[in-house]
């Protein structure tokens, strides 16, 4: 699927539902690359390369854009890209609670969101020593929930979803240091949230109607097509 940048002349963005891993996760996503077409239309004239956060509001609003305009694409999409939650609220509601002790050692187990003083703790590779910098802040869930190995754009995900979950338990939003995690401004930092979030509500609606879809599925073999039996044996 390739669409045209809304404010880079001669760049052309794609797609691509293959994942290409990449061991460096600075790119916005392993699914999505630009190039060059130096005014030829739609021509690919450059190597193809990953997209870089420098233009990720670029990237997204030109994405929404051209989604929007071509909705027989959507069936391109990968739900999977979207749909799911990154971060589950038990997690967070754990992570708001698990705060270092200078005092005693104190050891977690993120699986079974759990915490021990148990010293056994410490031999088990299921667990873990409480961080020094675990202190129930917002920083502190980030850090235990974003993975090493995510993108920019699973990072910026995850950031957005802690925020809106920690909003939901103690009904304060945190602020945000955009230039900390993200190296932008908060401006910049609201424009790309809100280009990312006009994709996830398209996702969204391809999901939903493929759920509909599936639904009526199971009613059609599990009512529907009886009922019709039911009926041409009356008859």
């Amino acid at each position: 699927m390739k669409f045209e940048s809304i404010t880079r002349n001669g760049v052309v963005y794609e797609y691509d539902k293959e994942y290409s891993y990449e061991s460096n996760k600075d790119h916005l996503s392993d699914h999505y690359y630009e190039f060059e077409t130096y005014g030829d239309g739609m021509t690919q004239h450059s190597p193809r390369r990953l997209v870089y956060p420098v233009n990720a509001i670029d990237f997204f609003a030109s994405f929404a854009r051209f989604l929007l305009d071509n909705r027989s694409a959507w069936t391109e999409l990968d739900r999977f890209d979207y749909n799911h939650n990154m971060v589950n609220r038990k997690d967070v509601e754990f992570f708001l609670k698990l705060k270092y002790d200078p005092d005693k050692r104190v050891y977690y187990n993120p699986s079974e969101l759990k915490k021990s003083t148990a010293e056994s703790k410490g031999y088990d590779k299921r667990w873990f020593e409480v961080p020094t910098w675990a202190d129930g802040s917002m920083d502190a869930v980030f850090s235990f929930t974003c993975k090493s190995f995510y993108t920019f754009l699973e990072r910026f995900r995850v950031f957005n979803q802690v925020r809106e979950l920690i909003y939901e338990i103690d009904g304060s939003y945190r602020l945000v240091d955009s230039e900390k995690y993200f190296q932008m401004d908060h401006d910049t930092w609201r424009h790309l949230k809100d280009a990312i979030s006009v994709i996830e509500y398209i996702y969204q609606s391809v999901w939903q109607s493929q759920a509909a879809e599936s639904a009526f599925s199971c009613l059609s073999h599990n009512w529907i097509d009886h009922h019709k039996t039911e009926e041409q044996q009356a008859a």
